[in-house]
């Protein structure tokens, strides 16, 4: 990754595959937030405290440098990007040569980057294709670049006004989010999780000081996006809807999932953001009442965009675009977040960071009669398969718990009486250990029991 004193301070490294992630990193706070986010999910997932805590100075840096980027209502609103690079990958040229990214600019090269170029006047080139928030917006000029000189460290001109470029919701479907959406959404999320790794490092004053960050994002993006006259959405997108849903950033979520769902209705059982806002769609309805439904119905669609069109046309792997664009990447992960929520909501596996209790909370599931999930543990398999008989309404859970792990099940009634342990009529208090007499099951319901679960294979029937 690439120092740069014009961005944030991030290891430097020589190799044609970081150059590719320092150039993005520096184009758009939907890439580079993954330096927070990645630390952040090795802490959750295995409680590594030790990375967190290396990294913890780089990750401050990057916030503190995507705070420069935002205005006094904590809104990063980028201008657009040329599709330059798509052109490039289309005529065969690939990704080498010079990437323009704003303040700073890198030369792209397999043996080393130059972060600081001079900026001359600018060029223009014709507007990007379903790379950026609003489709609607102009295309904005890009800075020509010239060539430094071996020895010489040319130093950068200053834009007559601030920019920064970004990607956008990348290959949306025709959700024309508002320029600004995605950048300030993920820009609240870093602050999110960096107040919470603070408190996690006992640093109480770096925690206040990212909460009061975000409390800004937050009141900024609903001010300038939010609905009017009482609509429910933000800004009647999809994404821009869906990423505040998600994060807990909506002041009326149960009513702008409402018009999301309505929304997806419309538009055939169909979602039509692109990779950035779709993974806040599903996090949104794997919390939501009706969240199953709508999600059983875009997984369901065979036509484009979806799963099923990418299916159709022949591809094996993940598909770039969602309407398998034959000039896009047909071996893209970007658009697999689905797969979390089989696993985490579907499944029920939480998280199984070292220390603490992993959480499952298998849940029934539309017409689905049955799922299975398994996890590879340090001590061993954690298995968890479910069986729903819509006939007789029983919920059945087979778990397997290796030695050493500490699991707290979750079940979907709020009635002890109703569960039957190892095929015996027993109250489930005797049985397992009551964790909490009434915990959230999700967020809004107000049902759910919890109880701790001893290693060992078990048998548990809730009659639904």
């Amino acid at each position: 990754m690439l120092t740069n004193r014009h961005t944030c301070a991030l290891p430097h490294a020589h190799s044609s595959s970081c150059v590719l992630l320092c150039s993005h990193m520096l184009a758009c706070p939907t890439a580079g937030i993954a330096y927070v986010m990645v630390t952040v999910f090795l802490y959750d997932e295995y409680g590594d405290k030790a990375t967190l805590a290396r990294h913890y100075p780089g990750m401050v840096r990057y916030m503190d440098y995507l705070t420069s980027r935002a205005d006094k209502g904590g809104i990063i609103a980028y201008v657009r990007r040329t599709s330059t690079h798509k052109r490039n990958r289309r005529n065969g040229k690939g990704w080498g040569g010079v990437q323009n990214f704003g303040w700073a600019s890198v030369t792209v090269s397999d043996t080393h980057i130059a972060p600081h170029t001079a900026i001359t006047s600018p060029r223009k080139h014709p507007p990007p294709r379903n790379n950026c928030d609003s489709p609607s917006s102009p295309p904005t000029p890009t800075p020509t670049l010239v060539k430094p000189q071996p020895g010489v460290q040319p130093q950068p001109t200053t834009p007559t006004a601030p920019r920064s470029y970004g990607l956008g919701d990348w290959e949306s479907s025709g959700d024309h989010s508002p320029i600004g959406v995605t950048a300030t959404m993920v820009y609240l999320e870093g602050l999110q999780n960096m107040d919470r790794m603070a408190q996690v490092l006992g640093m109480q004053d770096d925690s206040k000081r990212f909460r009061a960050l975000a409390d800004t994002v937050v009141a900024g993006y609903n001010a300038k996006f939010g609905g009017k006259g009482g609509d429910p959405s933000f800004a009647g997108s999809q994404t821009a809807t869906a990423m505040p849903c998600a994060l807990g950033a909506a002041p009326a979520p149960n009513a702008s999932l409402a018009w999301l769902k309505h929304s997806i209705a419309r538009a055939n059982n169909h979602s039509l953001c692109g990779e950035i806002g779709w993974p806040y769609v599903v996090r949104s309805f794997a919390s939501y009442a009706d969240g199953d439904m709508v999600l059983d119905s875009m997984l369901s669609r065979t036509d484009g965009p979806s799963y099923g069109y990418m299916l159709s046309v022949g591809a094996t792997t993940l598909t770039e675009s969602w309407t398998a664009d034959r000039g896009a990447s047909w071996n893209h992960a970007m658009n697999g977040h689905i797969d979390a929520w089989f696993f985490e909501h579907l499944g029920g596996l939480k998280s199984t960071a070292t220390g603490r209790p992993i959480v499952l909370a298998p849940r029934p599931s539309g017409d689905l009669r049955h799922v299975d999930v398994r996890r590879a543990l340090a001590t061993g398999i954690l298995s968890i398969r479910w069986e729903m008989n819509h006939t007789i309404d029983t919920f059945t859970i087979y778990l397997d718990v290796p030695a050493g792990a500490e699991v707290h099940l979750r079940l979907p009634t709020r009635f002890p009486d109703v569960i039957s342990v190892s095929g015996q009529s027993t109250d489930a208090s005797t049985a397992f250990g009551f964790v909490s007499p009434m915990e959230n099951w999700v967020h809004g319901d107000d049902w759910g029991l919890t109880f701790a679960v001893a290693p060992g294979r078990h048998g548990i029937v809730v009659h639904v």
